[in-house]
């Protein structure tokens, strides 16, 4: 009997003429392995990291990003934000026992258990799908973008400030440094072929 089974929808597929941005990362953060070769919490960890990134690059450079995203994006970028919403409300209700999670977590467990599950670890899939939907919030969601990255300055700063003293992580900057180095070897690529 399958009275709570849900069958959760494949990632939207990726536009045919996107940059390959979120698929370059995804490699980079995968360690150059077959995304087919990680475990479900290696995956998980490679597409949220490349997820912050975009997220980071988006919120930092709007217009970089496609402004129109189809219906199933959007739905998915509001799906990222309302469970940022809850789980932010959660660690507020119960700070002792509670932890956040970002939107690029939401994101990357959504994708990487939508892609496990339908057997089709696809680089150029999940590496669309996440640069879409991480887009589309950071566009779509920017008023709570803005707080979670002010609550990730902190968090960040708290934890390196230990270490290394002045060497706080930013997100935008990450963002466009990286779809700066993607935009170089895309050049380099081009150059050698």
């Amino acid at each position: 009997m399958k009275l709570f089974r849900r069958h959760a929808p494949p990632p939207p597929a990726p536009k045919p003429d996107r940059d390959a941005f979120g698929a370059w990362l995804l490699q980079r953060f995968a360690g150059e392995r077959e995304l087919a070769a990680l475990t479900f919490a290696e995956l998980e960890r490679a597409v949220a990291n490349s997820a912050s990134v975009v997220i980071g690059a988006a919120y930092s450079a709007p217009g970089i990003f496609s402004a129109e995203a189809p219906a199933d994006v959007r739905e998915e970028a509001r799906l990222v934000a309302r469970h940022t919403a809850d789980g932010f409300k959660a660690a507020l209700d119960d700070r002792k026992h509670t932890v956040i999670c970002w939107p690029w977590e939401h994101l990357a467990t959504r994708l990487a258990w939508n892609a496990t599950r339908a057997g089709s670890i696809d680089q150029a899939a999940i590496g669309g799908s996440l640069e879409a939907i991480s887009a589309a919030y950071a566009t779509l969601h920017r008023d709570q973008l803005s707080s979670v990255i002010e609550v990730w300055d902190r968090v960040a700063a708290g934890v390196l400030s230990h270490d290394r003293p002045g060497a706080n992580p930013d997100l935008r900057i990450m963002g466009l440094t990286m779809l700066a180095a993607f935009q170089e070897s895309r050049k380099l690529t081009a150059l050698a072929g």
